[in-house]
């Protein structure tokens, strides 16, 4: 009997037209948004570890080490900013479609 009553209501919810799906307005400008701050997050990971590969070059050059001053610090930072926009990218690519 419960089994029979679930069949029925689990029908009679399936038989009624579910509407479309509508962006919300303004959604196209929110996408645009994301987009442009992914792109700048991006030059900022590249200039990272640009300037990150300077100050090792500058440490080496003045014999304290590339690997012991800060520029490492910029290099792996900017690596794992990196990571973490390429995750968020794929993540919002995954939702759009």
């Amino acid at each position: 009997m419960l089994i029979n009553t679930f069949d029925a209501v689990h029908t009679t919810i399936l038989a009624v037209p579910q509407p479309d799906p509508v962006p919300p307005p303004g959604g196209d400008r929110i996408w645009r948004m994301i987009g442009v701050a992914l792109w700048i997050l991006t030059a900022g990971a590249v200039l990272g570890i640009i300037v990150g590969g300077g100050v090792m070059w500058f440490d080496h050059a003045a014999g304290d080490g590339a690997m012991r001053g800060k520029g490492i610090k910029i290099v792996i930072g900017a690596v794992i900013g990196a990571l973490i926009m390429s995750l968020a990218a794929s993540w919002i690519t995954w939702v759009m479609t």
